[in-house]
């Protein structure tokens, strides 16, 4: 067999491999369902915070957090973009950034999102939970500050 019949037949062999693998679905696109921003620190704050997706920013907004009591300067936004997206958060406090990549967090299994961007005693820190988008376990993941 010739050089060129043998890379003819591993590249059908390949292909024929392969068959099937690229039918998969595309998993299915993070939804946000929770953005919290909390203020860890003694003296109040002010957070900037931004969702983006391929077409711009999909939200915005600034608030302004007193420090006090942990928990005490906290806002949470319920459901901040309309709907499932390739979405990147960034937020802003003083001369730190945070930003998280909605995609990077959640599985094909666990596609909803609550985001908790935090500025703590030395960096602003962000957390998450994940859980399956369907309408009883969105409401069984609802923060306190909204039930």
């Amino acid at each position: 067999m010739d050089r060129r019949s043998l890379l003819a037949a591993a590249a059908g062999i390949s292909s024929g491999l392969l068959a099937g693998c690229t039918d998969d679905p595309a998993p299915p696109e993070p939804q946000i369902e929770y953005l919290e921003l909390a203020n860890h620190r003694h003296e109040g704050r002010e957070f900037s915070a931004r969702i983006e997706d391929s077409d711009g920013t999909a939200f915005e907004t600034t608030e302004r957090l007193r420090g006090d009591e942990p928990g005490e300067g906290a806002v949470v936004v319920d459901q901040p973009v309309s709907g499932p997206g390739a979405y990147e958060v960034v937020v802003e406090v003083d001369d730190y950034e945070a930003s998280a990549i909605a995609s990077d967090l959640t599985t094909e299994d666990e596609d909803c999102l609550y985001l908790e961007f935090y500025l703590g005693s030395s960096t602003l820190h962000f957390e998450y939970l994940t859980w399956p988008c369907d309408e009883d376990s969105v409401e069984q993941y609802a923060p306190a500050a909204n039930v």
